[in-house]
């Protein structure tokens, strides 16, 4: 046995990470946030991290086995948000987020599921978004300011989930870090438009429109007299939506 194996540390009954200080950070304003700083084993290391209940930084959860790295970080993460909340450069935009997805239901049921959503969140925008691969944008609405990275729905980010699960790997830690942690790897995509959100208000009107067409063309007694409507006939509902959509005169 190596003298590094020697003395190994006890984790917690439960493995949860443990209290150990509280820091705060001063914001414009006079407002304040806090943050509890944990403290938990991983593999025999100890890690700390940072976590807080303000809505500016309910994303950031820095992780390091360096208190004084920790610290770091966090001071580099809170001048974003300062530096963001002082800044006049922001303008009104529109966050789209779509989803959609068909799958068979388990093993020894019958059916198929389609979802389809599409979530507006009228937001302020800083700036363009980054360049890259995958670029990001700085938004912010009344309860808070974060990053969110720009991504098509075919996109799947599985690949870039790191293979270690070690809070000390420096891949999972800047894989954490990253916004793109908190999204699902696949089947999102996200788009932050200039704006004050017309475009993507008709866009859902229409849509709207659209469901309750088809909703009343599956109704009992419709099927009973006119079957399951075709792909073409779809197509005239969506006609039939775009003109609802779009004139607040039409009538179904």
């Amino acid at each position: 046995m190596s003298e590094e194996d020697l003395v190994r540390a006890r984790n917690t009954r439960t493995g949860d990470a443990r209290k150990i200080d509280e820091w705060s950070v001063q914001l414009p304003g006079g407002d304040k946030a806090c943050f509890d700083v944990t403290m938990r084993y991983v593999h025999g290391v100890c890690v700390f991290g940072v976590r807080s209940d303000h809505p500016d930084f309910q994303g950031v959860r820095p992780q390091d086995s360096d208190l004084n790295r920790l610290r770091a970080e966090l001071t580099g993460e809170a001048r974003v948000v300062i530096e963001g909340r002082l800044s006049e450069d922001w303008d009104p935009a529109t966050m789209l987020e779509i989803s959609h997805k068909t799958s068979d239901r388990r093993e020894g049921t019958v059916g198929t599921d389609f979802t389809l959503s599409l979530r507006l969140r009228p937001v302020e925008r800083k700036g363009a978004p980054q360049e890259g691969n995958m670029p990001l944008a700085t938004i912010r609405d009344a309860y808070r300011q974060e990053r969110v990275a720009i991504r098509g729905h075919g996109e799947d980010f599985t690949q870039l989930r790191p293979r270690s699960g070690s809070l000390t790997d420096p891949e999972a830690k800047a894989w954490m870090a990253h916004p793109i942690s908190r999204d699902p790897e696949s089947g999102l995509g996200r788009i932050v438009n200039h704006g004050d959100g017309g475009a993507e208000q008709g866009l859902v009107r229409v849509l709207d429109a659209f469901a309750t067409g088809l909703s009343d063309r599956l109704s009992p007694d419709r099927v009973a007299r006119e079957g399951i409507p075709d792909a073409h006939e779809l197509v005239d509902l969506m006609h039939n939506a775009v003109t609802l959509g779009t004139d607040p005169d039409a009538s179904p």
